[in-house]
């Protein structure tokens, strides 16, 4: 044996003894050492074959335990992309399937919920127009992966990102997104355009620096113009929540001709002649048949338009709105009217007599076109509402007035409605009102008439509140009777049905099985005339749905209905409550409202005094022309009072709510409950 070999022996038998502390060998490239040997091609095919072996084990555990790691409920982010940026170098392209890359695409980042909510924790200053997603380049990576690897990316993969993207409000990202897809050959759906409408509605709703809010604000209207063009040449149909983006987008710059177009396009309502089909459906097949409305051919070449969404309470409020931001006051009632009632459907066919005698021959100016149904909705609280603030912020008096008055009366016929459905219908099938007068519709007549200094219209406002406000006790004293038969019905139904069970143990343990059967019978009758009406009360309504997110995160993946909204179900117990919140914001409004009346009336009536003290006429109303009225004459006239009077309605007010304070007086409320008269002094000097 040489020396080599028995200083080989001896170190490895050195090495196999253990240490009391180990060292720590790093890894290197070269080894210390080179041993010289010869290997038969056999031997070297077999170790070539193990490694092989071995590497494809490790990649097929990592591969393993990264599907199991995506596949969890709540996958870290981090963690999954960590794992597949360590996979890439054990596969080839071709090799890793694309269900792992489409996994690993949704599992990389956060849900789109929760990262809008951190998008806008974040406190950075919005220097720049454009808000990058922090996961924007593991998409890229795991796209560009999926096309190397000769895979191609599916629509509901672009569909992810774009979600993402709409959470933060990258538009700028969106609209890249959607230049791939169109790359790709990928036929693009309503629900695409609409991700990249909700990242364009989402940045505008972001903050801004005020330098470049109006570059923002044209790219992004830019960008929305593209998208409906696009949409347009291809036939795509509209879709409610994608016409509510555009009309979100539309409000930014105020811009009426879009505005008109797409709802002569989503809707098939000319706002220009409402009760007319639009000219651009005139050519529409009969696909609109099934929107409800049908138009005749007037060009049998012509292309099939894609159908119009159904009108809905929704549209027509959105409508109210877009018109009275811009103050278009004759556009606003005429849309308000013609899209809230139902036109007979001959309506638009009718035409005066054509004369073909007639010398003049200009063609037929009317075409025969088939009935059209024009499209209506039934508005509902938020409609009134934005009517009246609109009105009252243009300054038309009598058309807030007015429109105020059939708020009023439209609540009454709805409640009206209801107590006949709690009388004959069955408690779950009854609906719910969807009209009440409220304190903002009130504020906003009576907000014009201060602005104004219409005494007139104060007045009539501080009357009309009160009707309502006796109004809404009707309706708590009638539907708190209401809940109280409900619940007795309840009460006699349980009873029965106790009753009838232990009826049927005792019969079932005795040999009367005819008399057993015959109270089971009657007690199951008696307990059915209840069911109906008998849902309890404590039963809560889960399908009332409250978004905890805001209007352009809703979700897209969902066709859309083929019809409105189905009513929602009549909750007595909410209602109540909704009532009762009413009433005490109308009864703080009507001290408010009487407050206001009061010192107006008050300072009139001391600018006149003015002029008495002066020596200067006052017009006199019994004698229609203006006359000088003396100083001993003028209290009498106007009723001023020397001593304070309180008024019977501040008085129980005050009894109510003992203090140990002296009771004071707001200005100007003797004036307004005794009508011309005031709380002020006797005035003795000009």
């Amino acid at each position: 044996m040489s020396k080599c070999s028995l200083g080989r022996l001896g170190l490895s038998s050195a090495a196999s003894k253990p240490t009391a502390h180990p060292t720590r060998r790093r890894l290197h490239t070269s080894t210390p050492c080179h041993f010289a040997g010869t290997i038969s091609l056999s031997e070297l095919g077999v170790a070539e074959s193990s490694g092989v072996n071995a590497m494809s084990q490790a990649a097929q555990g990592k591969l393993a335990n990264l599907r199991f790691l995506t596949r969890s409920s709540r996958p870290d982010p981090s963690l999954v992309w960590g794992r597949y940026a360590d996979l890439l170098p054990y596969f080839r392209h071709d090799k890793l399937p694309l269900e792992v890359h489409q996994e690993v695409l949704r599992s990389c980042t956060l849900p789109a919920a929760q990262q809008r909510i951190l998008s806008a924790r974040k406190f950075t200053p919005r220097a720049t127009i454009r808000e990058v997603h922090k996961d924007e380049a593991r998409f890229k990576t795991i796209i560009r992966q999926m096309r190397s690897a000769g895979f191609t990316p599916s629509l509901d993969d672009y569909h992810f990102i774009l979600e993402q993207f709409a959470a933060v409000g990258d538009h700028t990202g969106a609209m890249k997104v959607m230049e791939e897809i169109g790359r790709m050959g990928l036929v693009k759906s309503p629900q695409t355009y609409g991700l990249c409408l909700q990242a364009l509605c989402h940045r505008l709703a972001l903050p801004c620096a005020p330098d470049l809010r109006a570059g923002l604000v044209s790219e992004v209207t830019a960008l929305c113009m593209q998208l409906q063009a696009e949409m347009q040449e291809k036939r795509l149909p509209y879709t409610s929540v994608n016409v509510d983006l555009v009309v979100r987008i539309l409000k930014e710059t105020s811009d009426l001709q879009g505005f008109e177009k797409l709802l002569k396009v989503a809707y098939g309502v000319d706002l220009s002649f409402p009760d007319r089909p639009p000219l651009e459906l005139w050519g529409q097949s009969s696909s609109a048949e099934e929107q409800g409305s049908s138009v005749s051919v007037l060009n049998s070449s012509a292309e099939a338009a894609p159908p119009t969404v159904p009108f809905s309470t929704a549209a027509l409020t959105t409508a109210v709105d877009f018109l009275g931001r811009l103050c278009e006051v004759s556009k606003l009632v005429q849309a308000f009217e013609v899209l809230s009632t139902p036109l007979p459907t001959t309506s638009a066919t009718t035409s005066p007599a054509y004369d073909e005698d007639e010398e003049d021959d200009f063609g037929v100016s009317n075409p025969q076109v088939a009935p059209w149904q024009t499209p209506y909705a039934v508005p509902n609280t938020m409609t009134y509402h934005l009517l009246l603030k609109h009105l009252a912020r243009a300054g038309c008096g009598a058309m807030a007035r007015h429109y105020l008055l059939q708020a009023i009366r439209y609540e009454k016929d709805v409640d009206r409605k209801v107590r006949i459905a709690c009388v004959r219908m069955p408690r779950s099938e009854v609906v719910g009102p969807h009209m009440a007068v409220n304190r903002s519709m009130i504020l906003a007549v009576f907000g014009l008439a201060n602005r104004q200094r219409d005494l007139e219209l104060m007045r009539w406002t501080l009357y009309k509140t009160g009707q309502v406000i006796k109004l809404k006790k009707n309706h708590i004293r009638y539907y708190e009777r209401r809940l109280r038969w409900w619940r007795l019905a309840d009460e006699l139904a349980r009873q029965e049905s106790a009753a009838a069970s232990g009826t049927e143990d005792v019969t079932s343990s005795s040999s009367e099985e005819s008399n057993a059967s015959a109270e089971s019978s009657s007690s199951a009758v008696f307990s059915s005339y209840f069911t109906p009406s008998s849902a309890s009360d404590n039963v809560v309504d889960k399908t009332v749905h409250v978004p905890p997110m805001p209007y352009f995160n809703v979700d897209l993946s969902t066709p859309a209905p083929s019809s409105p909204t189905p009513p929602k179900t009549f909750d007595i117990n909410r209602h109540l409550v909704i009532i009762r919140k009413d009433l005490q914001l109308l009864q703080e409004l009507e001290q408010r409202i009487a407050d206001a009346v009061g010192r107006v009336t008050q300072r009139m009536k001391e600018r006149l005094g003015r002029r008495v003290w002066n020596g200067k006429d006052v017009y006199m109303r019994d004698k229609r022309r203006r006359l000088l009225v003396s100083k001993e004459e003028w209290p009498r006239k106007v009723r001023f009072r020397a001593s304070k009077f309180v008024p019977p309605r501040l008085v129980q007010l005050q009894a109510a709510k003992p203090t140990d304070v002296a009771p004071q007086v707001a200005p100007g409320s003797v004036a307004t409950s005794q009508g011309i008269m005031t709380s002020a002094v006797r005035i003795d000097g000009p």
